[in-house]
């Protein structure tokens, strides 16, 4: 400005770390403890999607067999559906990733399916009390078994969640 004032040079931010599927991420066991009490604590409804059985629902933007809608829930979900968005932000935090949805499943078995409206990286977390449950890639690049882990993922890759 004419006052012999230097001008800072700006730096930009150092690259955000990157997220690649295959990636795994465990939360701490009082978190997973905490969240499986808050989601235990919902009557989800029953699955809707016919590849999957058992129970839960999609908060965020979905695609379902109606069209596009944004599936949301109150009520006693709501303290659940908070803990769990905390606990994925601070989970990815620093990383280069974004999501548009959480897909919650309880007591669910699924059939090997594509989420074929998935665009980029999922991230699967496993929650709960359970013994023999495991998810997995159909084409056998990962598999997770314990609760309090979680995954990157190809979204729109072939999947299933079995026993």
């Amino acid at each position: 400005k004419g006052d012999g004032a230097k001008t800072k040079k700006l730096v930009p931010p150092s690259p955000s770390l990157s997220l690649a599927p295959g990636k795994t991420f465990s939360l701490p066991k009082d978190v997973v403890k905490n969240l499986t009490r808050e989601l235990d604590a919902v009557p989800w409804p029953a699955q809707s999607r016919k590849m999957i059985k058992g129970y839960g629902t999609c908060v965020g933007a979905t695609y379902d067999f109606e069209g596009p809608r944004l599936g949301s829930w109150t009520g006693k979900a709501e303290p659940a559906i908070r803990a769990l968005n905390k606990a994925l932000a601070e989970m990815t935090q620093g990383l280069d990733f974004r999501w548009g949805s959480l897909q919650i499943n309880k007591n669910s078995v699924s059939a090997e399916h594509c989420d074929k409206n998935n665009v980029g990286l999922s991230i699967v977390l496993l929650l709960g009390s359970f013994s023999g449950g495991a998810f997995s890639m159909s084409d056998g690049t990962c598999r997770v078994e314990q609760p309090g882990s979680a995954v990157v993922i190809d979204g729109s890759a072939s999947t299933c969640c079995n026993r």
